[in-house]
């Protein structure tokens, strides 16, 4: 975590459901703009669905592996 925030990369650091964290910033942030969670985890998709209800398409999710596809050759 140090090397991001040495770079200014903001972290954060989840107590006890990571998926639940994840799902809440991402909708925190799509609240500001454009935001993409990229994951595998399907619970984290559900989430995001649920609590997407706070925005207006502001909010895309992404399997890390079409990431992969899509920018590393």
């Amino acid at each position: 975590m140090e090397t991001f925030e040495v770079n200014g990369i903001e972290t954060k650091q989840a107590v006890n459901d990571a998926d639940l964290l994840i799902s809440k910033t991402g909708t925190t942030y799509a609240k500001l703009g454009p935001t993409y969670v990229i994951g595998e985890d399907t619970d984290i998709l559900v989430l995001l669905c649920y609590h997407a209800h706070q925005i207006r398409w502001n909010l895309g999710s992404f399997s890390s592996k079409v990431i992969k596809k899509l920018y590393m050759p």
